[in-house]
């Protein structure tokens, strides 16, 4: 295989997070063996949250309120979308893809987490209203530690650590659609890793700013004068633009940086799948479309709790 073929690091960890995508959507939709996670999504969103705020008990009931919501408008209406999506992308696993077939794909998928942090906003909006000068010095604290843990996973040890970490990683997300990767394919793996460009500094600084961007937005929604306390309509605009800055980041660099990764990792995950065996691509398929029952299933379980 050409070298000039083979993506960047940035691009090995981008197709794990692709292979991350298909997962998370399982995760909406539930799989045989989440469903009982889908259904209790409320409290296992409420308990990943709090762990930054650390709700106070009026906030208990307003979070829960509106992640009952959430979850109520996600069965009724994505759950059939996500159904219909897992069955489409069936027949492009049946044969090899190429990089713009990939990226359709996904970018469908994108369409649906995107749709999910729409229909979230009033809640959003609704809680950050809410929030402390001391709660914000506790989400400080706890993304601090988290990116103390980052490193550690992954900027830490020597590059054949940090390489097999990468690899392990990415090796497991495959073989969650794939089932067991062949000594073959994960040499592919690692040969994409070892042609990488990857510029950690770029990434974590990145990580940075949406981080201080995240703290900037809550205080501009909950200032220390009551009097400038934004309405209900403007902190809906604070909010939605700090999630359009997540999304599109204003540095121009990391966003040239990142749209190019993007594209790259489509162009990876075609090269691995186009790799994969048709027991391996059987796998997959049955996977999904496994997927696409329980989404329907639990659809149809409007009264589940």
């Amino acid at each position: 295989m050409s070298n000039k073929n083979l993506p960047t690091r940035k691009s090995l960890l981008h197709y794990s997070k692709l292979l991350a995508m298909i997962g998370f959507i399982a995760f909406l939709q539930g799989c045989s063996a989440i469903k009982v996670g889908y259904n209790n999504a409320p409290s296992l969103a409420y308990w990943w949250l709090d762990g930054y705020a650390d709700f106070n008990d009026a906030q208990y009931s307003m979070v829960h309120e509106e992640l009952d919501r959430l979850l109520k408008w996600h069965r009724a209406v994505e759950l059939p979308k996500i159904a219909m999506l897992l069955q489409k992308m069936q027949p492009l696993l049946t044969n090899d893809v190429t990089p713009a077939q990939v990226c359709v794909a996904l970018t469908e998928v994108r369409a649906r987490i995107d749709a999910v942090t729409v229909q979230a906003i009033p809640g959003m909006v609704a809680v950050a209203q809410t929030i402390t000068a001391e709660q914000r010095q506790h989400i400080k604290r706890k993304l601090e530690k988290n990116n103390t843990q980052w490193t550690e996973d992954w900027n830490e040890g020597t590059p054949e650590e940090r390489t097999n970490k990468r690899l392990k990683a990415t090796v497991e997300r495959a073989e969650q659609l794939y089932d067991t990767m062949e000594e073959r394919q994960i040499n592919l793996l690692r040969q994409l890793d070892a042609t990488s460009g990857y510029d950690a500094d770029l990434s974590f600084k990145e990580r940075l700013r949406r981080q201080q961007d995240l703290l900037q937005t809550l205080a501009r929604i909950n200032p220390p004068n009551p009097v400038d306390k934004p309405s209900t309509v403007q902190a809906t605009v604070y909010v939605t633009e700090y999630l359009a800055r997540n999304t599109t980041s204003p540095d121009p660099v990391y966003r040239a940086f990142s749209e190019k990764m993007y594209a790259e990792s489509c162009n990876a995950f075609a090269i691995v799948h186009n790799s994969t065996t048709a027991k391996q691509r059987d796998r997959a398929i049955n996977r999904l479309a496994a997927y696409a029952r329980d989404a329907r299933e639990l659809a149809e379980a409007k009264d589940a709790n």
